[in-house]
């Protein structure tokens, strides 16, 4: 799986400014978000501010987050590349708009969305923008990247859920032993796995971790932890970078509390009112999604 964090910015007259690949390029003529690949250990925010500097000669500012989507990416006939996409809303705050040849990203432009429809994008470009586009087909032959030698070098999407019941309480999940937050209240939901939307990935786990069947109400914010030193569940050594999505979410029918998947990483659960919550032992999740209660 690829992170990936990407930036709209709009002028006055309500144009984004794109990227263009030019007939130099290996795919001439499409279009393109500024942004790209998050590296191991940086947050999505501090990507998206670097590479708009690197592609555009421009400094901005993060004003929002604006959707995470992902898509599935055939890259070649033997393999395929899931790629997790971090959209945000900025603003440019200094700098000189420039083009990007050195990195093959070709001209950057201002352009209404609307005249992208149906134009030659790549799919993560057309998914961000939830536009028709067209791709080239994927060529023959090529492998999957290759991990690192060494330490296990893990960079993981989760997606977690403050969900709520109509009484305004909030669904907290205890972290057991032999995991990396053991004895913290967490916020139900988990790693995204391959082919899934994090909204899918999401809905089961809370599915598996509590039974709920949930109602996802809006996105709520983007935790990012770098952990060096973590231990796997088995005992392995691993350089972590977690990146977690958080949602906001209901459900309306409440049944009984239980645990599906029995043995994994979660321990306990519980409803708390909100005013509970700021005095529990807890993650960093928890924390970014009380910070919007």
């Amino acid at each position: 799986m690829r992170v990936g964090a990407y930036g709209i910015l709009t002028d006055d007259a309500g144009n984004t400014l794109m990227q263009r690949s030019t007939e130099l390029s290996q795919f001439a003529g499409a279009w393109w978000i500024p942004g790209g690949g998050v590296e191991h250990s940086e947050d999505p925010a501090d990507a998206v501010v670097r590479e708009f500097a690197e592609e555009t000669g421009l400094d901005v500012e993060i004003t929002g987050l604006r959707s995470v989507t992902s898509t599935v990416v055939p890259m070649t006939s033997e393999w395929s590349q899931h790629n997790t996409l971090v959209l945000y809303e900025v603003k440019a705050t200094g700098g000189a708009l420039r083009d990007d040849f050195d990195n093959g990203e070709g001209r950057n432009l201002w352009t209404p969305l609307s005249r992208l429809s149906g134009e030659l994008m790549s799919p993560k470009t057309s998914t961000m923008l939830n536009l028709p586009g067209r791709w080239p087909a994927p060529t023959n032959g090529g492998r999957a990247p290759e991990p690192p030698p060494g330490m296990l070098l893990e960079q993981r999407v989760g997606a977690y859920a403050w969900l709520t019941r109509p009484d305004g309480k909030v669904l907290l999940t205890m972290i057991p032993p032999g995991y990396w937050a053991a004895g913290l209240w967490h916020l139900p939901g988990g790693g995204v796995d391959f082919g899934e939307t994090p909204e899918e990935g999401l809905l089961r786990e809370v599915y598996e971790e509590t039974s709920q069947r949930a109602e996802l109400t809006g996105l709520r914010g983007l935790v990012s932890r770098h952990d060096p030193e973590s231990v796997t569940p088995d005992g392995r050594p691993s350089n972590f970078h977690g990146i977690n999505i958080i949602w906001g979410a209901r459900i309306e029918e409440e049944t009984p509390l239980r645990i599906l998947d029995v043995g994994g990483s979660t321990s306990d659960l519980r409803w708390f009112d909100v005013d509970e919550i700021a005095d529990l032992p807890k993650t960093v999740a928890v924390e970014a999604g009380l910070s919007c209660a």
